[in-house]
């Protein structure tokens, strides 16, 4: 059995008294509550410059709408409580520890306040989140020393699970979707007999009576984020070895997959035996969704019991050998020369006060810069009829001998992304019936409202055989050279007969803004961080995509037909251009 958090002689009482006996044993608490107040209220008045989704200056309501907005976020809320009580529960050992002013920290406060600008002007509010945390942590090694620091590591790092992931985790997990689908078709093939095809992340039945959609929520982030956040805990409680506390956490990898592989199998038994609905059912019900959590949570534990074979790391709140925490040598809270003291706070102080004015002068003069493509007043429609925006993209309806057709946004879209999001979608039909999809999405004051599409495009059954960057040449308004990624792609789909039909497709995109166009995305992010900080402009991108099928081996000649068709459909809409050639 694991042993008890051992308290000193003095310890017990009520929680009350127990709570002043540690704030008496605290040292330097006047200094440590001045620096934390103003290390909060930099990251609230100059926390947060994406104005997309929700406008205030304050990381902290920036988090908290991230948390309430997707159930994926949620047990952002509860962290913060949870690494409390985790420091609670060892606060005999915390305050044995010798605490002593640590200058060396001091270098760990500046860079994590060089994190925070850098996510501030680059608008990556999640590294702001990161810098916050971990600054706050330096500030208390700066009071109290290098062994607190050590000590604290573990409970202090629980709180990177208040990082809102579920916009942007779709990379991360994308994988494991891909990996839950392929094996859920397997043992559906090898176990249960059952005829289900894989097609990127969705399991379809070949008689077209149920369709299911991996989504990230089944097989990414919510299931990976529970069963990590899960094993870290345990892993802190039960062992002291940092191996073994991060061996539990990586194995949430392999069990969330497990997990939600049951889960699918499940949704599959209920969709071949009773159809669709019964499938929908069994994935809808909140209380079999629970069901993957109970095997989860038996592989963690099972793997602690097996990491303890010898029992020797169960000391709970003692010291590391095992025995109760030695009380702190005679002077580790001896006074600090008040001088020593005011420069450390002083030098804190003002780094942040010169952080929140160059954060405050960036926030000034931030505006959001003119698109680089044309905007017209129309109706754009959702999936099911509705009126989502009433302005668009100027896609023309005609482009040479093709005639168009507008595409409504699927809610999955336009719920996901910012409020000020422009959309514009259409299908252009050649008269020998080629096809090309053309799409441009317009980001607002957000840039998360882009993406990259080859997580989409292998979630919706293509595989990217190969990607490269390339030109077309355009004549208008000018002769330039137009860069553009080029995405050549093959895949397995059913025709309407439900015969498989091999596939290939040419998938070409690129971004815009006002003076600037680019095919890279990391050259998009680096020039808009520096625009913002020449200019205060927020560079306001557009994601522009032309999309063709095609048989296999045609993608050459795909290829050199999307060419021609974006030479003569882009200066339609587009306003930017690239250098002219000489």
């Amino acid at each position: 059995m694991a042993e008890t958090p051992t308290t000193s002689p003095q310890a017990g009482g009520d929680f009350q008294s127990e709570a002043a006996r540690v704030w008496a044993a605290m040292p330097r608490k006047a200094v440590f509550l001045a620096l934390l107040g103003a290390w909060v209220a930099l990251f609230h008045w100059q926390g947060n410059s994406t104005l997309g989704y929700v406008r205030t200056p304050s990381l902290f309501l920036w988090m908290e709408n991230a948390w309430r907005s997707n159930a994926d976020d949620q047990h952002g809320y509860f962290i913060p409580l949870v690494v409390l009580a985790l420091l609670w529960w060892r606060r005999d050992e915390l305050l044995a520890l010798p605490k002593r002013p640590w200058w060396p920290a001091l270098a760990l406060v500046k860079l994590m306040i060089s994190l925070h600008a850098a996510g501030f002007v680059l608008q990556q509010a999640r590294v702001s989140v990161v810098a916050f945390f971990a600054g706050l942590w330096a500030i208390t090694g700066l009071m109290w020393g290098a062994a607190w620091l050590r000590a604290t590591f573990f409970p202090f790092v629980m709180f990177a699970f208040c990082v809102p992931m579920a916009n942007v985790g779709d990379a991360a997990t994308f994988p494991l979707r891909l990996l839950a689908t392929k094996i859920t078709v397997a043992l559906s093939h090898v176990f249960l007999g059952l005829d289900v095809t894989q097609s990127g992340t969705a399991i379809v039945d070949p008689a077209g009576r149920f369709h299911y959609e991996v989504a990230a929520a089944c097989s990414g982030i919510r299931s990976l984020t529970a069963i990590a956040a899960i094993a870290a805990v345990y892993g802190f409680v039960r062992f002291r070895r940092p191996w073994k506390r991060a061996v539990l956490i990586l194995s949430a990898v392999p069990i969330a997959v497990a997990a939600n592989v049951l889960r699918l199998l499940c949704i599959i038994i209920a969709a071949d035996a009773f159809g669709q609905k019964a499938g929908n059912a069994v994935h809808t019900s909140p209380w079999l969704s629970l069901l993957p959590y109970v095997p989860a949570m038996a592989g963690v534990f099972a793997l602690g019991r097996w990491l303890r074979e010898d029992g020797a790391d169960g000391t709970g709140g003692a010291g590391a050998s095992g025995r109760p925490a030695e009380p702190a040598p005679a002077d580790s809270a001896a006074p600090v020369p008040a001088g020593r003291l005011a420069l450390l706070a002083v030098s804190v102080l003002v780094l942040i006060g010169l952080t929140s004015a160059f954060l405050h002068r960036q926030r000034t003069n931030q505006k959001l810069a003119a698109p680089g493509v044309k905007l017209v007043a129309a109706p754009v429609r959702g999936e099911g009829g509705q009126i989502i925006a009433t302005n668009t993209v100027a896609l023309p309806e005609r482009v040479l001998d093709y005639t168009s057709a507008p595409v409504p946004v699927p809610a999955v879209v336009h719920t996901m992304l910012p409020k000020d999001t422009v959309f514009a979608h259409r299908v252009y039909t050649a008269r020998d019936g080629f096809k090309v999809d053309s799409q441009v999405v317009l980001m607002g004051a957000d840039r998360t409202s882009l993406h990259q599409p080859q997580y989409c495009l292998t979630g919706s059954g293509w595989q990217i055989d190969s990607s490269d960057t390339t030109s077309v040449a355009m004549t208008l308004p000018r002769a330039y050279n137009l860069p553009v990624m080029r995405l050549r792609l093959s895949g397995r789909f059913r025709d309407e007969r439900g015969v498989p039909v091999a596939r290939g497709g040419v998938f070409v995109y690129w971004f815009v803004a006002d003076g600037a166009v680019t095919a890279d995305h990391r050259e998009r992010m680096w020039s808009g961080a520096l625009q913002q900080l020449r200019t205060g402009l927020v560079q306001r991108w557009a994601y522009v995509i032309c999309f063709a099928s095609c048989a296999p081996g045609a993608e050459e000649a795909t290829f050199a037909r999307l060419k021609d068709f974006i030479a003569a459909s882009v200066p339609e809409f587009q306003l930017a251009a690239g250098p002219p050639l000489n």
